[in-house]
């Protein structure tokens, strides 16, 4: 069993960092050959010099260790081109902001070895790690935008129900992407903007073809979550930007059936009238949670919108100057 790391990187040379380190003091598997894909989407930081200064510490470690640069930029077109120069019958993407544990390769080697015959793929928990003072509540709205979750100790089954497959923690098999295909290069973040949903559009390919997954709540991974994640900017500006890639989505993929006016599903018009009165109500009682809830959705229709009828037109960059102007843009 040999089993392929991707970490797609851009400009983010001091995470990349911690990301390679947990690789290097991760426990090695028993058996398996580990081999270790950085691919370089077009920085312009150090992360070159980072590299180079693993290239001997995974060597060390009988492990493969290759540093790809991919010009075209897009996180999607980095992902995909670790998956056409891997070696490996098991394939996992790590994003440059992830770590993984101590077990983490045994876990892996562990869960395909006994049950190779019955899954195709398995996801497991994301911890956050807090840059400063980790906060004393979160709100539930702004669990997407930290990117962790913990669905429990218990295994279950992937489907149509349940929380989707994110390819940053995840361990899937080689044979699934000559099955399926790679990861939409229409979707995903390019350079440091918000878009993504590529995930959402690989994980309707899992199931349109009938691929087992299981969450395997031993898998552990962690996130980096610097203090800007948990501002009302970034979360407003990253549920905009969800909203534009559910676009994109429709767009390229025709992901949603449904009835359109504007480009946009009919229904998003009545839970938008919908959510602009809970927005009021909840700002009126001093109900945070209900309030930011239905902000989130009010920014979903709102970049949904805006990608179906002004992105590109004359509209486009007189509204973006009065954006920069009300709010700083942050990047992913």
């Amino acid at each position: 069993m040999k089993i392929s790391i991707i970490v797609p990187t851009y400009n983010r040379a001091g995470l990349l960092q911690n990301a390679l380190q947990s690789l290097a003091d991760a426990d090695a598997p028993f058996q398996a050959e580990i081999e270790i894909l950085v691919v370089d989407n077009n920085s312009n930081d150090d992360t070159k010099i980072k590299v180079d200064n693993f290239i001997e510490v995974f060597k060390n470690k009988n492990y493969g260790f290759i540093y790809i640069f991919e010009p075209e930029q897009g996180k999607s077109f980095a992902v995909n081109k670790g998956i056409l120069e891997s070696k490996g019958e098991l394939i996992s993407v790590l994003d440059d902001d992830m770590q993984i544990a101590a077990d983490w390769f045994l876990q892996v080697e562990k869960v395909f070895s006994e049950r190779w015959n019955e899954i195709d793929f398995i996801g497991g928990k994301v911890f956050p790690i807090w840059k400063g003072e980790a906060p004393k509540k979160i709100i539930s709205a702004m669990q997407p935008v930290i990117a962790v979750g913990d669905h429990g100790d218990c295994e279950w089954e992937f489907g149509a129900e349940t929380p989707i497959l994110s390819g940053g923690h995840a361990v899937i098999k080689r044979e699934v992407f000559e099955q399926t295909g790679l990861f939409p290069v229409e979707l995903g973040p390019k350079g440091g903007n918000l878009i993504g949903c590529e995930d959402d559009i690989f994980y309707a390919k899992l199931l349109k073809t009938n691929k087992k997954g299981i969450y395997f709540p031993e898998l552990h991974f962690f996130h980096f979550v610097p203090p800007h994640r948990l501002s009302k900017t970034y979360f407003r500006q990253w549920c905009f930007g969800v909203g534009q890639s559910w676009q994109l989505m429709d767009l390229y993929y025709q992901f949603f059936k449904e009835v359109k006016l504007l480009s946009v599903p009919r229904y998003m018009y009545r839970d938008l009238l919908k959510n602009i009165f809970v927005k009021i109500t909840a700002f009126f009682t001093r109900n945070e949670e209900r309030s930011m809830e239905a902000e989130k959705e009010i920014l979903l229709f709102s970049g949904f919108f805006y990608g179906g009828n002004i992105k590109g037109t004359k509209l486009d960059q007189p509204l973006q100057k009065i954006y920069k102007l009300a709010a700083k843009p942050f990047n992913r």
